[in-house]
């Protein structure tokens, strides 16, 4: 027993919790976007609601390739679910939208020059 009230302890283990978060978020974003484009354009999809058999049929790829991209990405982030994985990104600037591609999967030009 380490004489702490189990009511301290509690609020304890919260401030410890937010320490490290806060901690792990700063590091996160003072750091080079950790994510792969492939990752990204997952993440971009998943911040659209899509769901990995979804983002899987838009990119060709399967359910599983988008969760192993996925579980990359919360790894990468420091993170256990997928939304936590989207706001951190979203927050840090990691989450940006796809370069539009053509058919082919070749990124287009810009119209604008």
């Amino acid at each position: 027993m380490t004489g702490i009230h189990p009511h301290h302890s509690a609020a304890m283990d919260l401030r410890i919790r937010s320490v490290i978060l806060s901690h792990s978020y700063t590091a996160i974003t003072l750091m080079k976007n950790p994510l792969s484009s492939r990752e990204q354009l997952c993440l971009h999809w998943a911040a659209q609601g899509k769901t990995s058999w979804e983002i899987g049929a838009i990119l060709g790829l399967a359910e599983s390739t988008i969760n192993f991209h996925m579980a990359n990405i919360c790894r990468k982030l420091g993170v256990t679910r997928r939304q936590a994985a989207i706001t951190i990104a979203a927050q840090t600037g990691f989450l940006a939208p796809p370069a539009r591609t053509g058919a082919s999967g070749t990124k287009l030009r810009s119209s604008a020059g």
